[in-house]
């Protein structure tokens, strides 16, 4: 999900293909009907299919025009696109189920607006035309047929019980100064579980239970000094380590460098010695750290390119602002660091 989220702000970011209309040039007795829902906006890297429907008749040897006009950072664009109006053989149906399926997406999203006898109208047509295509719709549904008889097979829906992977424990008996000949023991486990004891034995040796609360246990008729039950006495778990990446995005200013700091050397692995040690002389401590940042994001975590792309664009563009001088030093004393091979063209500056 986060780069998909990533994409769409770099989308939002980006020019967008704005203020197009589709015109077609076809022969006399010739039309076109447009199956899908009209094109608004088409962002780089995006691609919009656009279903017509052409009916008439017309000679062996016709052909038609297309003529898409857009608007993209203010300029005026226009593009034409000639095809032969002479079906080609056997393509199948699967073009035509695509551009059903365009049509009742359309029809059912006109219907929310619309009064109620359009309704009724779109809805028998939405009908109509998935029994034709075989496309399911919101008032259709695929039901099965018998092959030899033809005809639709009948009879309620039957429930079927899929059994589950479950967790199985048993109870023990707890020692205690008395127990009764009946006694019902629970345990609090994911899948409850309970065991009926008849004539219990003498209670065994005293029995140690690893538990991480004293009220695991629900014992009736007995006292609750007398369930001895004792704390388990595992290791605390491990924080979970966070994800380096995540690290470096945090420590980003909102200016869009990095600063030369403890933090900064160990989420790239490094002491805070040795990030000094390699720093040119000739930039200061921010330079020097947005440019090892850069390099350990496109030398290390090149296959994440599509959730910190928009931060090395703003680290890019702070650099680019200070006019620093002795970058290019700069690049190879932080792939001599970090054991990379990333080239200052591939930083964008």
């Amino acid at each position: 999900m986060q780069p998909k989220v990533i994409q769409s702000l770099r989308f939002a970011m980006q020019p967008a293909v704005v203020d197009i209309s589709v015109n077609w040039d076809l022969p006399k007795g010739v039309s076109a009907t447009v199956l899908s829902l009209p094109l608004t906006s088409i962002f780089q890297g995006q691609r919009s299919l656009l279903y017509v429907q052409l009916t008439g008749k017309s000679k062996k040897e016709a052909e038609g025009c297309v003529t898409v006009k857009y608007s993209l950072a203010g300029h005026p664009t226009e593009n034409k696109l000639n095809f032969s109006l002479q079906p080609v053989e056997d393509t199948g149906l699967t073009v035509h189920r695509l551009a059903a399926r365009s049509l009742i997406r359309s029809l059912e999203q006109e219907k929310e607006d619309t009064s109620h006898k359009k309704v009724d109208a779109a809805k028998k047509k939405v009908i109509d035309l998935s029994v034709q295509s075989g496309v399911s719709s919101s008032f259709t549904a695929f039901i099965a047929v018998n092959k030899t008889s033809g005809e639709a097979i009948q009879g309620p829906l039957l429930r079927r019980n899929v059994p589950l992977p479950m967790m199985m424990s048993c109870s023990m008996p707890v020692p205690t100064r008395s127990m009764p000949n009946s006694c019902r023991m629970r345990r609090c486990v994911p899948m409850f579980m309970q065991m009926d004891c008849v004539a219990s034995p003498p209670p065994p040796p005293p029995v140690v239970f690893q538990s991480a609360a004293c009220n695991a246990f629900d014992c009736d008729d007995m006292m609750a000094d007398e369930c001895m039950v004792e704390e388990s006495s595992m290791p605390a778990k491990p924080k979970p380590e966070r994800d380096p990446l995540l690290e470096l995005v945090c420590l980003q200013k909102a200016s869009g460098c990095w600063e030369l700091e403890p933090e900064l050397a160990k989420t790239l692995s490094q002491t805070s010695q040795d990030l000094q040690d390699k720093q040119p002389s000739m930039a200061n401590k921010e330079v020097w750290a947005t440019i090892v940042a850069l390099v350990w994001l496109h030398g290390l975590k090149a296959d994440a390119k599509d959730e910190w792309e928009l931060l090395v664009m703003k680290a890019a563009t702070w650099l680019r602002s200070q006019n620093a001088v002795g970058l290019s030093e700069c690049v190879e004393a932080a792939n001599a660091l970090l054991g990379c091979s990333v080239q200052k063209d591939a930083l964008g500056l």
